[in-house]
């Protein structure tokens, strides 16, 4: 029997629009009355991830976990404080703004705090991001002024995959080797601490509660999701994934992110 379902959110649990559909309210209850965690895994921060959620749904979470920045840290719910962080160095994550702001490329900046930081994005970037994130305009020539305050991560903007490589390519190898990168939204070039991802959370939380990664579906749409999805007893994608991600999923889901992707797992496989 599955004990976890850990799932993506933009563009797996979620809709296009960043609404839950209804199905996915449906199995979320579901998902609560048979006793498997619900497990909401995103590149968001934590209250950003529960902001998705209306009182009601999140009830449903009670006793659940959330991974967040890409598994930079993990929270239970309700309860602010991680139960585990892993965040970039001071110096790494300097370097890499600097790299940016020298090469004029947009970035977001996340701390464990809450906060997020937006340098030179532009109006496409706002647009996407409106009413999904809080940020904080930063103009600054340096991030100094986070030398104390833990970084979660870093995510560099381009808009299509085939930007993002370009922009990867254009980057000294050995800054590359002291991250752990990824993609997501076919729109970002995210770096966390090396080890950190999706994968290695879901593995710390299966062994927190004493499961095997057998006992764990877990669902995602693009590059991020890799490693949660290669590591899991079961990976599921949903119609709308990207062709790297379809490839190694050991279930190809008929639903997209729209038509309600938890739904059909609880119909499927959990009944």
């Amino acid at each position: 029997m599955y004990q976890i379902v850990a799932s993506d959110m933009d563009g797996t649990f979620l809709a296009s629009d960043h609404s839950v559909p209804r199905p996915n309210i449906a199995a979320l209850k579901r998902l609560s009355e048979l006793g498997v965690f619900f497990v909401p895994a995103s590149g968001r921060g934590y209250q950003s991830i529960l902001d998705s959620f209306d009182p009601d749904l999140l009830a449903l979470l009670e006793g659940s976990f959330v991974i967040s920045y890409n598994g930079a840290a993990i929270n239970q719910c309700g309860v602010t404080k991680p139960l585990m962080t892993q965040g970039l160095s001071y110096e790494t994550a300097s370097r890499l703004f600097e790299w940016a702001h020298t090469n004029k490329v947009a970035m977001h900046i996340y701390t464990f705090d809450g906060a997020c930081y937006c340098v030179d994005i532009n109006e496409s970037e706002r647009s996407y991001i409106k009413g999904i994130l809080d940020y904080e305009d930063y103009q600054g020539s340096d991030i100094v002024f986070l030398k104390d305050r833990p970084i979660a991560k870093i995510l560099f903007c381009r808009e299509g995959l085939a930007e993002i490589d370009k922009l990867k390519a254009a980057m000294p190898a050995e800054l590359l080797l002291k991250t752990e990168v990824s993609i997501s939204s076919e729109r970002y070039l995210e770096f966390n601490a090396p080890g950190v991802n999706k994968g290695a959370a879901l593995r710390w939380l299966a062994h927190h509660l004493e499961t095997d990664l057998a006992h764990c579906i877990a669902c995602g749409d693009s590059l991020n999701d890799l490693s949660m999805i290669e590591c899991a007893g079961l990976g599921v994608v949903p119609a709308n994934a990207t062709a790297d991600v379809t490839a190694i999923a050991s279930y190809h889901a008929h639903a997209s992110n729209d038509d309600g992707l938890i739904a059909e797992i609880v119909e499927k496989l959990l009944t």
